[in-house]
């Protein structure tokens, strides 16, 4: 007899934590403690226990969905809107007690021939269970589910309402547990969790058989916290992504292993404890074995872990197997082939990673994590953009050992080594963080990633729209975005910023403010947009200024050490003639005339100007009738370069005069003699000198060697300042020249004015010897706060008797 259908079946409405809603089988009172089991969707063959009952279409289960019971298990997942599911029946149910072999009293059930198939499952609680495996057949589909657990968030669930269950197949050998019955039927699921199971095959080469032959992960076999004894005890041949095998044995001699794994499980915990054999997994590999993983979170006192059967050892496979490193060297026996391999087969040890994050405040961090694990070798194994805190879980390998005939253990010379492992993890805003991971033992830790305090901008967006990077704090922060972009497992930003100073490590750096983008990256080089760079760069690379780029600072490289300084002069006179020059050096740093009002150069420290040089800056205008009094200011180059604040001021006396000094062509500059030349035989006015003069200063040579040696005192009196330049009015032609306006044009050491000889031989008569005084003849002579007392003296006077 078999039980073939379900209990009750249905779709999923709605998913809500722990509620559920079905658009079909109708729910009753009745159904309080029987368990839902899904049969479609991702979440295929998870069950949930009815706590409450709601309505006809809405229950209650024990804990949600998407939380898992069991600890570095595969993770249990919400169904979704129309995935199918069943309810099960239980022990008092009719469906089951009326099987002719299946008898149900008190607190036990008695089973000597089942077959339950085709969406039946079966829940048994709390009982005593006495059975023949042999005579009892799970199908695809359907299932037996001993005992329960209670949920515990953090940790391995608590199995509660446990079974004793008691195997007799005394005197059998082969397999126990059968696949049904029905058409095309296999293994579908066996669930105990806690309890005592006592087994007396007494037979060779028996185990209970739970595993698929055509698609394992359509089965499952959960062997939890049980605790087995009798001889030879338990041997489970498993299949399922979904599978878990916790148990302790007790006195066991099992040839078989306690968990024989077809493919990959989802988690292996024994322990054995006085058993020759009983506790080891058992990999019968047939045609090149199972390529899964086994788990084992704990292991405690096995003389062997693995053992690789006979049948067919050949093919490739890789298994992965998860223990402690601690527990396995203390095993004398990692792995047992029985015969060497016809193929490659690898067992790969290791451990699971499932790190989580945090930031400096201890709250988890919302914005993508960017993560690469690399081991040994420097290869990167693994890469995650963690969207949720918690990275997803992870197997790294420690070590690959290639079988071979006889046992092995983890220090055997045909080991690869992989471990330890680099964790580097990468948010927007934050330093990279670096962890080592031993992969010797679980790695769940919580790591705290720091914020990035070099930053001078937290918004991302403001950063990606710079189109020049002219500043250090520019530089490090698109540096900044651009690594976490094409991030690849970096353990260290790819540059660094203390304070103005970017440091480029090795990398070469080039400055283009005609580049293509505002930052370019290679191996070796970076690539930053900028027209002037105002900071200092260091590397063992090269920096290279492209483009008539300028960087205003220091730049320590290959070459050595160059810093680049400005200076400014402002406040200028739109189309004035500058000056700049090194008094320290006597040495002409820039001599033109600036079409602006400011006028900025670099220069090379210690090249032109040193820091502490004495810097002369002289700045001269002249424009038709209109001059401006030569400008000079001295200063001293720092280590910031310097500056100059021009203040000039018109020249009245040049207005006065009404006349273009760069018209009066009669006299020429000869900077060599130190003298002005009359190149006309006419004569001349002293104020067309004067006029000529202030066209002089603002010529090339001219500011160099004449200013401050003229000066205007008044309209009538123009001195030559000996202190400055000892200058003397020659004639170059053969007339006598004269002189005929009657202001003075003297020296100020009163020496006689006129070279003698002249070059020309013609002589100059000029007003050179007294003062000359200017009157006033529309005002009174007297300044006006003189005028402005004796105005009120008048009034004061009217008031004495006397003058009445």
């Amino acid at each position: 007899m078999a039980i073939s259908t379900p209990y009750k079946s249905s779709t999923i409405s709605t998913v809500s934590g722990t509620t559920l809603t079905t658009s079909g089988a109708t729910f009753d009172a009745g159904d309080v403690g029987r368990l839902i089991v899904l049969t479609s969707g991702d979440g295929e063959l998870q069950h949930r226990k009815i706590t409450s009952y709601t309505s006809g279409t809405e229950v209650e289960v024990d804990h949600a969905w998407d939380t898992t019971p069991w600890l570095d298990t595969v993770q249990d997942v919400e169904p979704a809107v129309g995935d199918s599911f069943v309810v099960s029946y239980i022990e008092s149910d009719a469906a089951f007690t009326g099987e002719a072999s299946v008898t149900a009293a008190g607190e036990q059930v008695r089973i000597f021939r089942l077959t339950v198939e085709s969406g039946a499952y079966v829940h048994i609680s709390n009982m005593q269970v006495d059975l023949r495996s042999l005579n009892v057949e799970i199908g695809s589909g359907a299932g037996i589910i001993f005992g329960w657990y209670k949920y515990i968030a953090g940790e391995d669930a608590q199995v509660t309402d446990s079974c004793h269950i008691i195997d007799d197949a005394t005197g059998t050998t082969g397999n126990q547990f059968g696949k049904g019955s029905a058409a095309g039927s296999d293994f579908g699921m066996l669930d105990i969790y806690g309890g005592i199971i006592m087994i007396n095959h007494g037979g060779s080469g028996n185990f209970w058989r739970l595993y698929h032959d055509n698609n394992p992960d359509t089965c499952q076999a959960r062997i939890i916290n049980v605790q087995c004894f009798g001889n030879p005890g338990i041997g489970c041949r498993i299949d399922g992504y979904r599978s878990i095998f916790i148990a302790e044995t007790v006195g066991a001699d099992n040839s078989a292993g306690a968990c024989n794994a077809r493919t990959a499980v989802s988690r292996v915990s024994i322990t054995a404890i006085n058993g020759r054999q009983a506790g080891y997994v058992w990999l019968n590999i047939t045609g090149g074995g199972p390529a899964g993983r086994l788990v084992f979170p704990r292991l405690n006192g096995l003389a062997k872990v693995i053992r690789c059967a006979a049948d067919g050892h050949s093919g490739t496979n890789v298994m992965e197997v998860v223990a402690k490193k601690a527990e396995l060297d203390q095993i004398p026996v990692f792995i047992e082939a029985s015969r060497t391999p016809t193929g490659d087969h690898i067992f790969r040890y290791g451990n699971l990673m499932k790190p989580s994050y945090v930031d400096a405040t201890n709250s988890t961090i919302s914005d993508t994590i960017k993560t690469s694990v690399i081991d040994v070798t420097g290869t990167t194994v693994d890469t995650e953009s963690v969207i949720t805190s918690t990275r997803t879980e992870l197997f790294i390998r420690h070590t690959d050992l290639e079988t071979s005939n006889g046992n092995m253990v983890l220090g055997d010379s045909n080991s690869t080594l992989y471990a330890p492992y680099k964790l580097n993890s990468f948010a927007f805003g934050k330093q990279i963080s670096s962890a080592n991971i031993s992969a010797e033992e679980y790695y769940g830790a919580t790591l705290t990633i720091l914020e990035d305090l070099v930053l001078s901008e937290s918004t991302k967006a403001t950063i990606d729209a710079y189109t020049e990077l002219e500043t250090p704090e520019k530089f490090y922060d698109f540096a900044h975005v651009w690594l976490y972009d094409n991030y690849s497992g970096e353990a260290e930003t790819l540059v660094s910023r203390s304070g103005t100073t970017i440091d480029a490590g090795s990398l070469d750096v080039e400055i283009d403010p005609l580049a293509a983008s505002v930052f370019a990256y290679s191996a070796t080089k970076i690539t930053i947009k900028a027209t002037t760079f105002t900071g200092n760069i260091t590397t063992t690379g090269t920096v290279t200024q492209l483009n008539s780029a300028v960087v205003l600072g220091s730049i320590t490289d290959a070459l050595g050490t160059r810093a680049t300084r400005q200076y400014t002069v402002n406040n200028l006179v739109f189309g004035s003639r500058i000056q700049v020059y090194n008094v320290t050096t006597a040495a002409e740093i820039y001599n033109d005339v600036v079409s602006a009002t400011s006028y900025s150069a670099q220069y090379i420290e210690g090249v032109d100007i040193t820091e502490g040089d004495e810097i002369r800056v002289r700045a001269t205008y002249h424009n038709g009738l209109t001059a401006y009094l030569a400008f000079t200011a001295n200063t001293s180059a720092s280590a910031a370069g310097f500056s100059v604040k021009a203040d000039q001021q018109i020249d009245t006396v040049y207005a006065s005069i009404g006349k273009d000094g760069s018209t009066l062509t009669m006299f020429a500059a000869d900077y060599v003699n130190n003298e002005i030349d009359i190149v006309v035989g006419q004569n001349f006015l002293g104020q067309e000198l004067y006029a000529r003069v202030c066209y002089f200063i603002s010529t090339e040579d001219g500011i160099r060697q004449f200013v401050g040696a003229f000066t205007a005192l008044d309209g009538a009196n123009y001195v030559n300042d000996v202190s400055v330049l000892d200058c003397y009015l020659n004639n170059n032609t053969p007339f006598n020249i004269v002189q005929e306006d009657s202001v003075r044009l003297y020296k100020s050491n009163n020496a006689y004015p006129i070279r003698n000889p002249t070059s020309g031989g013609g002589g100059i008569d000029i007003v050179w010897r007294e003062k000359v005084f200017v009157t006033e003849t529309t005002t009174s002579g007297l300044t006006a706060s003189e005028s402005d007392k004796l105005t009120n003296i008048e009034g004061l006077t009217k008031l004495i008797p006397a003058t009445l």
